[in-house]
C-alpha cells in the first residue's frame, strides 16, 4: 500500500508539471572531509533555489528520499555514480539528476555539482562553488550554482557605466554599446571578466578589465584626467541584474519597465492541480453512490422481512390484496431479496470510489495543489 501511494504521488508530480517542464531530481550531497550537516545545508540551499526557476519540476527532498528507500528495498545499491542512477530512472521518472559532494577548502567549503542525464547517464555539466560557511554566503552561492547549472540563459549580471562628461563611446569586448552622455547600463551581461574600452575625440583612449557578478550590478565611472580617460570601478556592487522569473528564452532576460502612468500587470492566477479536480469529482460520485447502496441494501432487507411469507398473512408494511397464493408472495419476496447483494455491491463500489477520490485529492494538495 505504501509503495502504491508513493507511485501515485510520483505520477501526480508529473501531471502537475508544465508540458515542457524538465523533471529534476536533486540527490543528497555527499560530505568529503566535511560533516553531513554541512553537505545537507548546501544541498538544501541548492534545491530551494532550483525550485524557484521557471520551466523546471524539482522533486521534493522527502519524495526523493522515500523513492530511494523503495529502490533500496527493491535491490538498488546506494550508489550515486551515473551508471547506477540510470537504474533509478524508471522509478523516479527523472529527466536529469543533480549530484554533488562537499569538501573543505581555503575559503570554507567547496561544492562540486554535476548534472547527469537520466536515461543514458551522461554528464551534461559540472560546476564548482566555494562558499564561506556562515551568513548568507552559502545560500547566495548555491543560488548562483543552481541558475548556472539548470538555467544558464538566466545566469546574467549587469554593468553600469556613469559618465561625468558627454560624448564618450563605450565598447564592451567587441560590441559598441553607444555614446555615454550620462549613463549606460547593460542588463544582460554574462558573469565573468569583460574588457571595457573608452573612446572620445581628442582624448587618449582607455581600457580596463571589469568583473561582472551573477545577479549583481557592477558600477563604473568614467573620468577625464590630464593623461586621458580613466575607468573607476566601485568597490561595492548593487543587487540586481538577473530576472529569474523570465521564461526560458535567452531573449527574455532583463526586467521590463512599465510605461509611465501604467501599473504593473496583475500576477497570473494560481494554477490548481488536476489531481484536486479529479479527486473532487470522484468524491462527488462515490459519496452519493455509497449512500444509495446502503439505502437499497437496508431497505430491501427490512422490506423483505416485513412481507408475509405465505398467503393469508398480514404484511407489516404493504399489503397487496391480489396476492392470494403463496407463489405470488414468494416471487415478490425473492425478487426484493435479490436486491440486497446488488445494494451491497453498489455500496462497496461507492466506498471504493470515495476513498480513491480522497487519496487523489490529498495527493494533489501534498504535491502542490495550489500551483505554487
Amino acid at each position: 500500500m505504501r509503495a502504491t501511494w508513493i507511485a501515485l504521488c510520483a505520477v501526480g508530480l508529473l501531471v502537475t508539471s508544465e508540458a515542457q517542464a524538465r523533471t529534476v531530481v536533486v540527490l543528497p550531497f555527499e560530505p568529503v572531509g566535511t560533516t553531513q550537516q554541512q553537505a545537507d545545508t548546501l544541498g538544501g540551499y541548492f534545491r530551494d533555489a532550483a525550485q524557484k526557476l521557471p520551466g523546471l519540476t524539482v522533486m521534493s527532498d522527502a519524495m526523493t528520499r522515500e523513492l530511494m528507500d523503495e529502490a533500496v528495498k527493491g535491490g538498488w545499491k546506494m550508489d550515486l555514480a551515473p551508471s547506477a542512477l540510470v537504474k533509478l530512472t524508471p522509478l523516479l521518472r527523472a529527466d536529469v539528476y543533480v549530484t554533488g559532494h562537499v569538501n573543505p577548502d581555503a575559503v570554507g567549503a567547496k561544492a562540486t555539482i554535476r548534472l547527469i542525464e537520466a536515461v543514458k547517464g551522461d554528464e551534461e555539466k559540472r560546476i564548482e562553488r566555494s562558499v564561506v560557511l556562515g551568513g548568507t554566503d552559502p545560500a547566495d552561492g548555491m543560488r548562483a550554482a543552481a541558475v548556472e547549472l539548470l538555467a544558464p540563459q538566466l545566469f546574467r549580471g549587469a554593468l553600469e557605466v556613469n559618465c561625468t562628461m558627454p560624448g564618450v563611446t563605450v565598447v564592451l569586448g567587441t560590441e559598441v554599446l553607444g555614446v555615454c552622455n550620462t549613463a549606460l547600463t547593460v542588463r544582460d551581461a554574462a558573469p565573468g571578466a569583460h574588457t571595457i574600452r573608452l573612446r572620445k575625440d581628442g582624448v587618449a583612449e582607455a581600457q580596463r578589465r571589469v568583473e561582472v557578478l551573477f545577479d549583481r550590478t557592477t558600477v563604473t565611472r568614467v573620468e577625464e584626467t590630464a593623461n586621458g580617460l580613466q575607468l573607476q570601478v566601485d568597490a561595492e556592487t548593487r543587487p540586481g541584474g538577473a530576472d529569474l522569473t523570465a521564461a526560458q528564452d535567452p531573449a527574455s532576460s532583463g526586467t521590463p519597465t512599465p510605461a509611465p502612468g501604467k501599473k504593473d500587470p496583475p500576477p497570473p492566477p494560481e494554477r490548481i492541480s488536476p489531481l484536486l479536480y479529479a479527486g473532487a469529482a470522484m468524491v462527488a460520485l462515490g459519496g452519493p453512490g455509497a449512500v444509495l447502496g446502503i439505502i437499497v441494501t437496508v431497505g430491501s432487507a427490512i422490506t423483505t422481512a416485513a412481507w408475509p411469507k405465505t398467503a393469508g398473512e398480514t404484511p407489516t408494511l404493504v399489503a397487496f390484496p391480489w396476492e392470494t397464493s403463496s407463489s405470488l408472495v414468494n416471487a415478490r419476496v425473492f425478487g426484493v431479496l435479490a436486491l440486497v447483494p446488488v445494494g451491497l455491491l453498489i455500496t462497496l463500489l461507492g466506498v471504493g470510489v470515495l476513498g480513491t477520490g480522497l487519496a487523489v485529492a490529498i495527493a494533489g494538495v501534498f504535491l502542490g495543489g495550489t500551483g505554487e
